[in-house]
């Protein structure tokens, strides 16, 4: 199952990469097949299935409406929760918010506009503050703050994975 999930995140970040977006038909693919196979290995119930799936939505809606990260995103999260359990959902998704600070980090010092960057968003706060509603997140057409948060997951997934065999290892040793 691990490596049928690595496989969707992989093209996804392929697809994200090209186009700028992840097609539906991905993570539509994605879902069915995780809630086959761990329905049929009898892994979970259709509840906590449904949670896992869900789950995604409500934790990140505020930032899809804060245009701060994609619908395409959130349906990966959706992916991993269809064909993981909810304490490996919410460590991938630990991770990758961890993974995406580091690459946005990272990006921002490369093109030197970590400073502007830090003000914007205190901006945007202040602005959220001043005027009680959430708008579009500032220059998120503007490809030097942009980031591919698919890779994120992607290495959010693999951290998960490379915890949790790692935590085998130990308990085999």
């Amino acid at each position: 199952m691990d490596l049928a999930l690595q496989a969707i995140l992989s093209i996804a970040v392929v697809m994200d990469y090209r186009n700028g977006r992840i097609k539906n038909w991905l993570t539509a693919a994605g879902i069915a097949a995780g809630c086959i196979l761990r329905l049929s290995t009898g892994e979970t119930s259709v509840l906590l299935l449904f949670a896992g799936i869900f789950f995604p939505l409500l934790c990140c809606g505020l930032l899809f409406r804060m245009h701060a990260l994609g619908a395409g995103d959130i349906k990966l999260f959706s992916v991993i929760g269809s064909f993981a359990d909810f304490q490996e959902l919410l460590s991938c998704i630990c991770f990758s918010f961890v993974a995406g600070a580091i690459i946005s980090l990272l990006k921002l010092i490369v093109n030197k506009n970590l400073m502007s960057s830090v003000y914007c968003f205190f901006q945007y706060i202040r602005q959220i503050y001043a005027t009680g509603t959430i708008e579009k997140y500032p220059g998120r057409n503007d490809g030097k703050r942009q980031m591919h948060f698919s890779v994120a997951i992607l290495i959010g997934f693999l951290v998960t994975k490379g915890v949790e065999y790692g935590e085998i290892v130990v308990r085999i040793i």
